[in-house]
């Protein structure tokens, strides 16, 4: 079993590896074919452009995040302002 869960960790390594890369050479194809850059600076703007995409989602992450938690305490507030004026037109 032990051995199988090797295979298949290092499979998948290989895979997620094999993506990146994937990754990387499409956005040097996207660069070179379509933006009209050479080569040479594709391939050195590729890296930059991953790590502005990948902080860019990150921070969507955390500012989505951030809304769910202002939501989340707005609605238990607004519980509890229900309960109160419940409890008062009952008494």
């Amino acid at each position: 079993m032990k051995r199988y869960l090797k295979i298949i960790s290092v499979a998948f390594l290989a895979g997620v590896g094999g993506a990146r890369v994937l990754v990387w050479l499409r956005i040097v194809f996207v660069l070179f074919w379509r933006g009209g850059w050479e080569v040479a600076a594709a391939v050195k703007a590729a890296p930059w452009v991953l790590a502005a995409l990948g902080g860019g989602l990150i921070l969507s992450i955390a500012g989505m995040l951030a809304d769910s938690k202002h939501y989340e305490h707005s609605a238990q507030k607004q519980q509890t302002t229900v309960k109160t004026s419940n409890e008062r037109k009952a008494g």
